[in-house]
């Protein structure tokens, strides 16, 4: 139902699993051994991970929820000629709720990442 990758001019998103994401990557970003952590989570519905456990658990999680068509979650990397190509980037997903006929964007970004106007159109001209 989803695509296992999208790609955009600058962006690779791939389906956020064990085999695409090592557990220990995904934890170094997103536990407080990321220095950046607290500012990246401030406005999400999330805590830091607290273990490597909990790394685990958040990507199976993932897969079962994308099997069971509740959620797609994705990897962002940057593509070749971005700097930090190929990097972990943070996340990109879709919770589904099938039942309100609704679809809500889940986005995590790293702030390595941030400013690089991924997201927005720029700015507008007269």
């Amino acid at each position: 139902m989803f695509p296992d990758t999208i790609e955009t001019d600058r962006l690779r998103l791939e389906r956020l699993t064990r085999d695409r994401v090592d557990p220990r990557t995904l934890y170094e970003a997103a536990s407080d051994r990321s220095p950046t952590v607290d500012e990246e989570t401030e406005y999400l519905p999330w805590s830091p991970l607290a273990t490597l456990r909990d790394a685990e658990d958040r990507i199976a999680a993932f897969e079962r929820q994308w099997a069971e068509r509740e959620r797609a979650e994705w990897a962002i990397r940057p593509r070749e000629g971005e700097d930090g190509a190929g990097e972990f980037a943070g996340t990109a997903g879709l919770i589904c709720r099938w039942d309100e006929d609704l679809a809500l964007p889940a986005i995590w970004l790293r702030k390595p990442f941030w400013g690089r106007r991924y997201s927005g159109s720029g700015p507008t001209r007269s």
